[in-house]
């Protein structure tokens, strides 16, 4: 607030010098704002501001969107614009070129053309932002449609399995598999390998967490349901983003016909 509060006297200073009105940067009794100093004022309270862009007023000009850039172009050109229209105001007035009732008018319309000429072109680029953005996302949402069905249709159960073992996805496959085994649902968030014996969930979690660490495994188990065995081949593969690896693809055939 004090650096905004300096700002704006430094602003005002500065508008005292460029207008000539000598009120908004001396007072009776009190020694002048040197233009110099007016400069150091505006520059350390922005120098202030700027250093904290996460905070305050500049937090609203410092979103990483379209929109924050937009608005902060737009008022910083508004600015410096009235600033500009003013002076030549008055500098026309001065010169005789119009009395001042003129110039001000003139100024006036000036500004809310240009106003309205670029308020509209912030607006058609937000739209054209805006459309863009609901664009990718209707493609991501197809995209993800298209993979769902992928799976769906897939003979093989597959599944992605986040950093603490949970599923957070899985076809029907793996749904319809897990609740004939386990007699649950299969939810997102859950970690299949509990309904398991101690002995089957070391292993999973043993090969899940060697997964995790960025190498692809593979290996088999047997279950039996309804008195019958049944061999699985199970596959494991890092999601890598970056340098790290954020979770683990599961793919399970069921090899039971190879192995009679």
């Amino acid at each position: 607030i004090l650096s905004i509060l300096v700002l704006a006297a430094g602003f005002l200073s500065f508008t005292g010098y460029l207008y000539s009105v000598r009120h908004f940067y001396s007072i009776a009794n009190f020694n002048t704002v040197s233009f110099p100093g007016t400069l150091i004022l505006i520059c350390t309270s922005s120098a202030i501001l700027f250093s904290q862009p996460e905070q305050g007023l500049m937090k609203a000009f410092n979103e990483k969107t379209k929109a924050a850039k937009v608005g902060t172009l737009q008022v910083l050109f508004l600015i410096s614009l009235l600033l500009i229209l003013g002076w030549l105001c008055i500098e026309g007035y001065k010169a005789g070129y119009y009395d001042m009732q003129f110039g001000l008018g003139m100024m006036l319309v000036t500004f809310i053309v240009i106003f309205l000429l670029t308020l509209i072109s912030g607006i058609r680029e937000l739209n054209r932002t805006e459309a863009k953005s609901n664009q990718l996302y209707r493609m991501k949402e197809k995209s993800e449609k298209d993979l769902r069905q992928i799976m769906d249709n897939s003979s093989g159960m597959i599944a992605s399995i986040d950093r603490e073992h949970r599923i957070i996805a899985f076809n029907k496959a793996l749904e319809n598999e897990y609740k004939f085994f386990s007699g649950m649902y299969l939810r997102p968030g859950v970690i299949h390998y509990h309904v398991f014996p101690p002995e089957g969930r070391e292993v999973w979690k043993s090969k899940i967490n060697e997964t995790l660490e960025g190498n692809p495994v593979k290996f088999e188990r047997t279950y039996e349901i309804g008195g019958e065995k049944k061999y699985v081949e199970i596959c494991l593969y890092p999601i890598r983003g970056g340098s790290a690896t954020e979770g683990v693809t599961c793919f399970v055939t069921d090899i039971t016909e190879r192995r009679k």
